[in-house]
């Protein structure tokens, strides 16, 4: 049995027309025609959602068997996994986007603070503000004014924590 003929017989076992199933998948009736005569192919995530409308496997639409996890899931009687429409994916996608870019803050802002204390490390400096001596990292920092980059960097580095962190919890929430 092919899998137009499959879910022709789903389609008329649920007691639904080409029209009306084509109304729940936002497609035109044609496109169903198309797949019930095997002149085109349904894709992936009409597929997923096929699935659900009929509760059955990926396994039995595509290939004509029964999976052993669906029927598991049947006995078990169980709720079926809903698929997320596209503002999901782009939902999660955003929140992607924000951990990389907060981890991208955090590694470059890593580095170029790491960068400066190698070079106070390699070129001891020692300066002195309103009678205070200043060495090391600190005493590098003030003697070459780098004190503006050394707060922006501490800047990013903090922003991009933040940024990682929403973005995971988010994403793991969604």
């Amino acid at each position: 049995m092919s899998i137009g003929e499959r879910l022709t017989q789903l389609r008329k076992r649920n007691g639904l027309s080409q029209e009306e199933l084509a109304e729940k998948l936002g497609l035109t009736r044609q496109t169903i025609s198309k797949w019930e005569l095997n002149q085109s192919s349904p894709d992936i995530e009409y597929v997923i959602a096929l699935c659900d409308c009929f509760d059955v496997s990926s396994d039995y639409l595509l290939r004509g068997v029964e999976s052993e996890l669906k029927k598991e899931n049947t006995e078990t009687d169980s709720q079926t996994v809903s698929i997320p429409d596209n503002a999901q994916n782009r939902e999660k996608g955003a929140f992607s986007m924000m951990f990389f870019l907060g981890l991208t803050f955090t590694v470059l802002s890593c580095g170029w603070l790491l960068a400066l204390f190698v070079m106070s490390m390699i070129q001891p400096w020692t300066t002195q503000i309103d009678g205070k001596i200043y060495e090391g990292f600190w005493g590098y920092v003030f003697g070459h004014n780098a004190q503006v980059m050394v707060c922006l960097l501490l800047a990013f580095f903090i922003c991009g924590i933040g940024l990682s962190v929403f973005g995971i919890i988010k994403k793991t929430e969604g």
